[in-house]
């Protein structure tokens, strides 16, 4: 009937059970319907045997065939303040029922954010060798970027509050040991941690153009819930500004270091 009406469709994916399925879903902003198959299957002649059989996807074929779009715009989804594109009569809406379990995402007081993720597992940039980390020949090895936030007043969830808080999690991963090229098997835990604890982090703004920033933090396994000592804030008035904390595993083997924040304004 080509005179039919369309009307927007909605997918919603079905069973996702493991964490990391969980993941996989939520990275795809189609959520698997963008994928499409070649395997073989059976023709309704029972007399015939399997043959190939291309399907492009549903999302692709809604697209090529009947002429429908997604509503994603600039980066936006539909239910992402800011987002104003109307909803046609032939529109994809994928509901993302998985991003509130996801471990990609992060919620700062209550709000979604997406972070980059820096996880030894996947192979990411995060990856040290103990070589590369005791080697004075290479101190950028010693510096590795985690991710990046976003904090802004009006996404406060307590309108009366003043500050804005920031919380990540630091964990220092040894997923294999290999001394003389060996791998030993059966001398340590395999993903045991060097290092492990959330960090939270409370700015607070100057109550007048001549005073400053109040910026206080606490390890979580020291004062759970609070964000108490005080960090020097000279320079934070500027265009940009950097911040130190300390952490120690006071172990054996362990690690030290510094977590380093660069604070710069972006929505003035």
């Amino acid at each position: 009937m080509p005179d039919a009406p369309c009307y927007p469709i909605i997918y919603v994916r079905g069973y996702a059970m493991t964490a990391g399925e969980i993941d996989e879903t939520t990275a795809d902003p189609f959520c698997g319907f963008n994928l499409g198959s070649t395997v073989f299957r059976a023709t309704p002649d029972k007399t015939l045997p399997a043959r190939k059989f291309i399907f492009e996807s549903p999302v692709l074929r809604l697209n090529t065939d009947f002429g429908y779009t997604d509503v994603f715009e600039n980066g936006l989804d539909i239910m992402d303040p800011g987002w104003t594109d109307p909803i046609r009569s032939k529109t994809i809406v994928i509901y993302h029922y998985y991003e509130q379990a996801s471990r990609l995402l992060a919620s700062p007081r209550g709000k979604r954010w997406y972070l980059t993720r820096r996880i030894a597992e996947e192979d990411s940039v995060a990856c040290r060798s103990h070589r590369d980390l005791a080697d004075p020949a290479k101190p950028d090895a010693r510096r590795i970027y985690l991710s990046s936030v976003f904090l802004a007043n009006r996404w406060r969830v307590d309108p009366e509050r003043a500050s804005l808080a920031y919380t990540l999690t630091l964990g220092v991963r040894v997923p294999e040991f290999e001394v003389d090229r060996k791998f030993w098997p059966d001398r340590h835990y395999e993903g045991g941690y060097l290092f492990r604890d959330s960090l939270v982090l409370e700015m607070t703004p100057p109550k007048s153009a001549d005073a400053d920033w109040q910026v206080s933090y606490d390890w979580q396994s020291e004062r759970p819930g609070l964000a108490t000592t005080r960090l020097d804030t000279q320079g934070l008035a500027a265009a940009r500004a950097e911040l130190s904390i300390a952490f120690d595993s006071a172990t054996a083997p362990g690690i030290r270091g510094r977590l380093l924040f660069v604070v710069t304004p972006w929505n003035r």
